[in-house]
C-alpha cells in the first residue's frame, strides 16, 4: 500500500478551499476547520507538505491570482487587490512589490510595453 498520509489529503483539502475563497478573508483557523484537523495541527502539517506557512502560502496565491487582473489593464490596481482578497490597496502593493521586486503598476507596465 502507499499513498499519500491522510493529513496530505487534508492540507490539499484546505488548499483548494482557500483557492476558492481568495476574495474573502482567510484564517489558518479556516483553513484548518477545512482540513478537520487542531490549527497547531494544520500548521505543522502544512510546514511539512508546503515547506511555508499557511498564510505565507496564501498570500503566494493572491499575488498570482492579480497578475492576469494585472496584464488584462481593464481593472484599477484597488480593485485588483480586494478582487484577490487583500484587505486594503496599501497591503496588496506591499505583498506584491515584496513577492515580485516590482509594484503592481510597474508590473502591469512592463507587461503592456512586452505585449505591444
Amino acid at each position: 500500500m502507499g499513498g499519500a498520509p491522510p493529513e496530505d489529503d487534508a492540507v490539499v483539502r484546505s488548499m483548494t478551499w482557500a483557492l476558492a475563497h481568495l476574495a474573502e478573508p482567510i484564517t489558518v483557523a479556516a483553513m484548518a476547520r477545512e482540513a478537520r484537523v487542531a490549527p497547531r495541527t494544520f500548521i505543522r502539517h502544512f510546514n511539512r507538505q508546503t515547506g511555508t506557512s499557511p498564510l505565507r502560502w496564501v498570500i503566494t496565491q493572491r499575488i498570482m491570482a492579480s497578475l492576469p487582473l494585472l496584464e488584462d489593464a481593464a481593472m484599477p490596481i484597488e480593485e485588483i487587490g480586494a478582487a484577490v482578497g487583500f484587505e486594503s490597496p496599501v497591503t496588496f502593493r506591499h505583498h506584491f512589490s515584496r513577492a515580485m521586486k516590482t509594484s503592481p503598476s510597474a508590473y502591469r507596465r512592463t507587461f503592456r510595453s512586452t505585449a505591444s
